[in-house]
């Protein structure tokens, strides 16, 4: 913890607040030092991993997607893109609706990261096998995601992509932290899908 940090704590200390209010905001105050890193932010729109990585185009997703939530909690799932598998002649630019759901996202600890990285730095080098890292933000300065870029870095593993989430991730982590039903059919998508889904979602205000 930093010195201005711990200065902060002691102020909270000395402070003349409640004892159970003083509790409740150290707890918070650690809980946010705990997830924030010291490092620098990572800014996604100013790495252009296509770019880096020598591809003609994005994929949203592969074998391997981590999810960053707001609070820091990792997801994973393994709902891959039709557009890595075959060629569907569809738009690269707008990801593919994959039929994500709560129950396939997997919550990752430390240890389950390791292994992760650990077998991909083993598989091909190819889009199916690249380790797709998606964030609800555009700038990225938690913990956990500067802990799976030292991880690659041990494992000399650069075949990995840092991207926003898309819609469909989006509103089946919200589903799956709030513990509310989702029903594809009953959202009202703002983007569109880049293979065709059947039967297409209606336009709906109600979610």
């Amino acid at each position: 913890m930093s010195a201005i940090n711990l200065c902060v704590v002691r102020n909270l200390q000395n402070s003349p607040m409640n004892g159970k209010f003083l509790h409740i905001a150290l707890l918070t105050f650690i809980l946010i030092e705990s997830c924030t890193s010291t490092d620098k932010p990572f800014i996604i729109s100013s790495h252009d991993r296509t770019k880096e990585l020598n591809r003609s185009h994005n994929f949203f997703y592969s074998r391997f997607n981590i999810i960053i939530s707001p609070s820091g909690i990792l997801f994973f799932h393994n709902r891959d893109s039709l557009l890595n598998c075959c060629d569907t002649g569809e738009d690269y630019n707008f990801p593919d609706y994959v039929g994500l759901k709560p129950e396939d996202l997997i919550v990752y600890k430390d240890t389950n990261l390791s292994k992760l990285v650990d077998s991909i730095s083993k598989l091909p080098t190819d889009d199916n096998h690249s380790l797709q890292i998606a964030s609800f933000s555009d700038s990225l300065n938690s913990k956990p995601f500067f802990n799976i870029l030292k991880l690659l870095k041990q494992k000399n593993v650069e075949n990995y992509d840092v991207r926003l989430v898309t819609e469909e991730e989006r509103e089946v982590v919200n589903a799956k932290i709030n513990d509310v039903p989702y029903d594809f059919y009953r959202i009202n998508w703002k983007s569109r899908f880049s293979n065709t889904v059947f039967p297409p979602p209606f336009k709906s205000s109600a979610k």
